[in-house]
């Protein structure tokens, strides 16, 4: 009888260890599964996971895709070929025996591991979105030529360091750290004087600064945003001849920046130098325009919607169109030029001379 009862424990004893293994076997399998690249469907199947490489260290020349622009006389960069990116980026000022010129909107966007990025003095353009969401970004060498900038190239940059001046926060690299005006310290800011080494104004950079009175613009100035918008106590500013301008002491009429009420005739400024995006959009009663020979930059949409415009006059030079993404071929402004005009009033595009 006691075998008997001897016999009944320990083959349960037998069982628990059988069954305290098998679970023990389990346990290890699901370990084991969630490191490897491997996972389970609801119907049982397993497949593998895709993986990405690690980001490349460096990535510069050969790493880089490109499109021929400007004629076919110069080269875009369109972004990088490894799909996981580069901790640093190097433009180069040369491929296939051209000049790099320009970035391509969208190019490096959302490249979350770049923290590095060089730009050779070749560059003259940075397309919209290039460097949107580049959360990590945080040493930048820009082009000293660098003179067209489109929209929200560096949005979301938020680890670039900024620099102030005069009510105004810049991205700029060690030897300039003024060259792009991104914004206003707040929008309670009634003065701002630029830096005088500012090329660039960033679209937005003054939205809602509905207290700003005074705004003093340098000569170097090479593209103006639409910047603008809710800036109450800045305008009426200098008055010219049908619309509103801004500038400095020695140049108060530097940049056009938008129509007074809605001219039939407009003869800009001779010292004007650029006309703000916008500036005569829907002026529908607008018929001749003409513009000064110094004359260096036309804002997206600025004769948007001016439907009786017909006759423009202009020296005559070449012009570059640049449609956000891509550098165009040159094209001659010239009076009389019928071309010119449906393209003015077509807008979608900024225009920069040569």
């Amino acid at each position: 009888m006691k075998i008997k009862i001897f016999s009944i424990i320990l083959t349960f004893i037998l069982c628990l260890s059988i069954v305290s293994l098998l679970a023990a076997c389990q346990n290890s399998g699901i370990e084991a599964g969630t490191s490897a690249s491997t996972s389970t469907s609801a119907e049982g199947e397993t497949r593998e996971e895709e993986t990405l490489p690690p980001p490349m260290e460096e990535a510069d020349g050969d790493d880089l895709s490109y499109v021929l622009v400007d004629g076919n006389q110069s080269y875009a960069v369109l972004g990088l070929f490894n799909e996981s990116g580069a901790k640093k980026i190097i433009i180069p000022a040369e491929y296939n025996g051209l000049p790099v010129t320009a970035i391509s909107e969208y190019a490096f966007q959302s490249s979350d591991a770049l923290e590095t990025l060089i730009i050779p003095d070749s560059v003259t353009h940075i397309g919209s979105y290039a460097f949107d969401g580049c959360t990590n970004l945080k040493n930048l060498e820009l082009s000293s030529n660098l003179t067209y900038l489109g929209s929200a190239a560096f949005d979301g940059c938020d680890s670039l360091p900024l620099s102030t001046y005069d009510n105004a926060l810049y991205i700029g690299d060690s030897d300039d750290p003024y060259a792009i005006l991104v914004s206003a310290t707040d929008t309670e800011i009634e003065s701002c004087t630029i830096h005088a080494s500012t090329k660039i104004i960033y679209d937005g950079a003054f939205f809602d600064c509905s207290d700003l009175e005074e705004l003093i613009i340098p000569d170097g100035l090479m593209q103006i945003g639409y910047v603008f918008y809710d800036c109450h106590d800045l305008f009426p500013n200098n008055d010219y001849e049908g619309a509103y301008y801004l500038g400095n002491e020695e140049n108060p009429f530097l940049v056009l920046v938008e129509a007074r009420g809605n001219p039939t005739s407009i003869k800009v400024h001779e010292d004007t130098k650029l006309i703000a995006p916008y500036a005569f959009e829907n002026c529908d009663e607008l018929t001749d325009l003409t513009l000064p020979d110094g004359l260096r930059f036309i804002g997206i949409d600025a004769f948007v919607g001016c439907e009786l415009l017909a006759e423009v006059t202009v020296s005559t030079a070449e012009w570059t169109l640049i449609n956000g993404e891509y550098i165009s071929k040159p094209v001659l402004f010239s009076t009389g030029d019928s071309d010119l005009v449906e393209v003015l009033k077509s807008g979608a595009c900024t225009w920069m001379k040569k």
